[in-house]
């Protein structure tokens, strides 16, 4: 049964036999109203190449320039701002309904600011791996917020979306035949003993490699996550919605720079304490914690920071933590640790947690290791085991028990291979 019945029986109504065309089908979506004739461009462009097209329209303004196939545009009834929020909830709706169903295969639409907004809010309710485009004038801004962890694919118009020429005929052509052949893709993923996450940091990328190469020969598959403030929340999102086994939490340096107000923050409020991510088996080692990525060079050193021990890197720098925020760290670290319901283990390499940490190198600090080490102990709860490994990070000897860990992870809980 259709999760909304409403939109079901509407898009059978619209294209009869709808079962055979539904992987066919994309939906334009958009504000309707004031970029109706870019939209209805989109269409022609997609039916042309012998897709079908379902049109639902976004706009909070007045009629639509383009009759919608839905229309879940809202006009002078309530404030602007309470309109464009309260379409964005209904639009959300109906298309994971069709989404679901298998009804739709992809999403397009194009647009300024709001337009933007509205779309991809829509967008990013929708599940991975439907193709997604937006043709938009603001993509060369800052868009973190709006990509968020989605799969959506930002193509920046150049020319305001504002009648057909040959700027944004061009752009919406291509953006048309984009969405249709990305439409048509299908992965076909290999057989496995279990889909497994890795979480990585640059400078932890050597151990990380180690540890995919031996998962892949002993049969499971591997995704690395860039742990750079939006990989971190991308992977606890998708073992949140049941994409992995398993979680092998290589690098947790996202913790540090939320912290410390780093390169790499954004991602702090979920990393470790995502409902749902919880629940599945997962190694979690303390990679990255031994600093704080922050946008300085050598010549450039921040006030306060001078007397810290530092990695110089490229463009950013690596300073490295006190006792006593390695110490708050092991606190936070454990206290999400505390509120998991699957199978875990903390493994610590005592040989150092990144590149720039161990004997010899920038950042080594036995008292700061030592420290977040004490509290995490004294915090953990509920039979929660730390391991110490005689091993750096990046060794094979590390790489080889993360793995045997995860596996004896694995099998003891749901996510047994």
């Amino acid at each position: 049964m259709c999760a909304t019945r409403w939109s079901c029986e509407r898009l059978s109504s619209i294209f009869p036999g709808i079962g055979y065309l539904a992987m066919s089908t994309i939906a334009v979506i958009g504000t309707l109203d004031s970029k109706g004739k870019e939209h209805a461009f989109l269409k022609e462009a997609i039916t042309r190449r012998g897709m079908n097209v379902l049109t639902v329209n976004l706009g909070t303004k007045g009629e639509p320039e383009l009759p919608p196939d839905l229309d879940l545009g809202l006009r002078g009834r309530i404030p602007r701002e309470r309109a464009i929020e309260e379409v964005i909830r209904k639009a959300k709706s109906e298309l994971q309904a069709l989404c679901l169903q298998g009804r739709i295969a992809g999403v397009i639409s194009c647009g300024g600011g709001t337009g933007t907004y509205m779309a991809t809010s829509v967008m990013r309710a929708l599940p991975f791996g439907i193709p997604k485009v937006m043709v938009s004038t603001v993509a060369s801004r800052d868009l973190s917020q709006t990509v968020s962890t989605s799969d959506i694919t930002v193509i920046h118009s150049v020319a305001d979306v504002a009648g057909i020429n040959f700027i944004t005929g061009t752009i919406l052509e291509q953006a048309a035949s984009a969405i249709c052949a990305m439409a048509k893709v299908r992965w076909v993923e290999r057989p496995s003993r279990g889909r497994v996450a890795v979480s990585n940091f640059g400078f932890t990328s050597l151990g990380a490699e180690r540890i995919r190469g031996i998962m892949e020969e002993r049969g499971f598959e591997v995704i690395l996550f860039h742990t750079n403030g939006t990989g971190g929340r991308a992977m606890e999102e998708m073992a949140r919605d049941g994409y992995f086994q398993g979680i092998l939490d290589l690098a947790l340096h996202e913790l540090a720079d939320e912290m410390m107000g780093g390169y790499c923050k954004g991602a702090g409020a979920q990393r470790l304490s995502l409902e749902g991510a919880n629940s599945i088996p997962r190694v979690v080692v303390p990679g990255g914690l031994d600093c704080a990525v922050l946008e300085f060079h050598r010549d450039s050193i921040p006030q306060g920071y001078a007397q810290r021990k530092i990695y110089f890197y490229d463009f950013r720098s690596a300073i490295g933590l006190t006792p006593e925020e390695s110490a708050s760290l092991g606190e936070e670290v454990a206290r999400r640790l505390n509120l998991f319901s699957g199978p875990v283990k903390v493994l610590v390499p005592e040989g150092g947690w990144s590149e720039a940490d161990g004997p010899g190198r920038p950042l080594h600090d036995p008292e700061a290791r030592k420290a977040f080490l004490v509290r995490l102990k004294e915090v953990l709860s509920g039979g929660i085991e730390v391991e110490e490994v005689p091993a750096h990070i990046n060794d094979e000897k590390f790489a080889m028990r993360a793995v045997e860990v995860m596996e004896e992870l694995l099998v003891r809980g749901r996510g047994r291979p």
